[in-house]
């Protein structure tokens, strides 16, 4: 398939703040390369995966963090011997940028990897217990219907990004 050709793949529609997706299958489909008009950020949980980003090629390992731009053209190369778990959340920019402030400018991970051309973020230990907490009181926060929850889940969200 030519580049110009692989550029006119667009997935996914993005109206919320964000969405949060927490998958885990086998699978054998074969993915293409694709963009959104989004952000998206992908946490690797386990499975067999390397995941293409702008031509760039990153071998996953568990828990870490692809910051993946708008309009960035990329996939993932998916072993489908093996259960592929992640979380997904594919996040709208005018969120990031209502929420953000002079000194803190919440599309700073984003910007940044399409900048540098490094998209994978590999956290301490120290640091991944406390994203880990903040990932599953989010997950719990959008399962959870009760009062104040769309609140809740927009702050947990701003606190995983900051």
């Amino acid at each position: 398939m030519e580049h110009s050709a692989i550029l006119k793949i667009k997935r996914g529609y993005l109206n919320e703040d964000f969405i949060f997706f927490h998958l885990k299958d086998k699978t054998s489909e074969e993915h293409d390369f694709h963009y959104h008009d989004f952000n998206k950020i992908v946490i690797f949980i386990s499975g067999n995966v390397t995941y293409v980003i702008e031509g760039k090629h990153y071998k996953l390992r568990p828990w870490d963090i692809l910051f993946i731009g708008s309009n960035e053209l990329h996939k993932p190369i998916i072993d489908p011997n093996q259960y592929y778990e992640r979380i997904i959340i594919w996040v709208n920019s005018n969120f990031l940028e209502t929420h953000s402030t002079t000194e803190s400018n919440l599309l700073t991970c984003f910007q940044t990897s399409v900048k540098e051309k490094v998209s994978l973020f590999r956290l301490p230990s120290d640091s991944l217990n406390i994203i880990k907490d903040t990932l599953f009181s989010l997950e719990k926060a959008i399962k959870d219907k009760d009062f104040g929850g769309k609140i809740l889940q927009n702050s947990y969200f701003i606190q995983l990004i900051v």
